[in-house]
């Protein structure tokens, strides 16, 4: 996504969010299309399909009606041998406070940092998934 085209459609939105997920993890990440949810809002970007050991993917969702937000949850699974998944959640409302949050499968092996406090109309949220060992 360019610098103008997201600056340009952000400002014509209500409400954006761009979502990147820093894998940092020595798996790759499968996007779970089964399980990705957008209950308000529409894709501008889409989530990438993998995301490498050590890289990062970013995607983008915006409002798509007049006075709404955008919400959304998408998943990967964890290219490791013991099928572990991440899942990561946010939520850009026309009004209230923003909300972010996450899981991971096995808590044991991986920890999800979410980016905590966020406000505004188009907002950046950054998650980053590390391994515990």
């Amino acid at each position: 996504m360019s610098d103008s085209t997201s600056r340009k459609q952000s400002k014509d939105a209500a409400r954006s969010v761009v979502v990147t997920l820093r894998n940092n993890t020595p798996f790759d990440l499968q996007l779970n299309r089964n399980t990705e949810s957008l209950p308000h809002g529409k894709w501008d970007e889409y989530p990438p399909a993998f995301i490498r050991s050590g890289d990062k993917g970013a995607w983008k969702t915006e409002s798509d009606e007049l006075m709404s937000g955008t919400e959304g949850r998408v998943s990967y699974n964890i290219l490791d041998q013991s099928h572990n998944s991440v899942s990561v959640n946010w939520d850009d409302p026309f009004q209230g406070s923003d909300a972010d949050g996450g899981s991971v499968s096995d808590t044991n092996r991986y920890k999800l940092d979410t980016p905590g406090p966020i406000s505004g109309n188009n907002v950046e949220m950054d998650f980053t998934l590390r391994y515990l060992g």
